[in-house]
């Protein structure tokens, strides 16, 4: 794996631990935490194919994540969010602990000369934006994505490593993505285009 790559998928696992750990392992008191309805039977068309999800365990109670990002969000989104639905392969990071469950999906964006420029995990998950708040409060930023709360953080003030999460509410339960890049290649704020990939993907969610 890439040093980006390896980096992102660390910081990842080292997210979700934390939250746990912060929070308690508890279920949450606020904020969606699961899927609040089902996905559609109809899955959208996903050229590669992926490894089945892990099972979940969830033993304290919280609700099964319904979402898995890698099935189903379609390959015309991925194209939409300017990454290439080809890469899509079960994330590193993707966790089924026994008191909570991240189910993701990674993708890769290239340059024109095919040099890696950004890779994007995205997760559904059962921890509730209650906790991602509590937990991020000194470097969360609030938004509105969709008509849903959302929020940018890092793992810390002094975080950076070009990259960025975004934790938000949907239709289909509280996604998390993450962001990194090669700051030599795109100099772009990934938190400013976390949020952009948002937003595309909240407009095809179901309503």
């Amino acid at each position: 794996m890439k040093s980006v790559e390896l980096a992102q998928a660390m910081l990842a696992i080292g997210a979700a631990a934390a939250l746990v750990t912060g929070c308690g392992g508890g279920s949450g008191d606020g904020g969606s935490a699961s899927a609040s309805s089902s996905p559609s039977s109809t899955r959208p068309s996903v050229a590669v194919p992926v490894s089945p999800a892990p099972a979940q365990r969830n033993m304290n109670g919280r609700p099964a994540v319904t979402f898995d990002p890698c099935v189903d969000v379609g390959d015309d989104v991925i194209q939409q969010m300017g990454f290439d639905p080809k890469s899509r392969a079960r994330s590193e990071s993707e966790l089924a602990g026994d008191t909570y469950t991240f189910l993701g999906c990674n993708f890769k964006q290239k340059n024109a000369e095919g040099r890696r420029t950004w890779s994007l995990d995205m997760y559904a998950t059962n921890i509730s934006m209650t906790e991602f708040g509590d937990r991020y409060r000194q470097t969360m930023k609030e938004y509105t994505i969709g008509g849903q709360p959302a929020m940018t953080y890092r793992l810390s003030e002094s975080d950076y490593q070009g990259g960025c999460f975004l934790a938000m509410d949907s239709s289909v339960g509280v996604l998390n993505l993450s962001l990194f890049g090669y700051v030599d290649r795109d100099p772009g704020d990934p938190c400013v285009r976390v949020r952009v990939v948002a937003e595309k993907l909240q407009s095809d969610l179901p309503r």
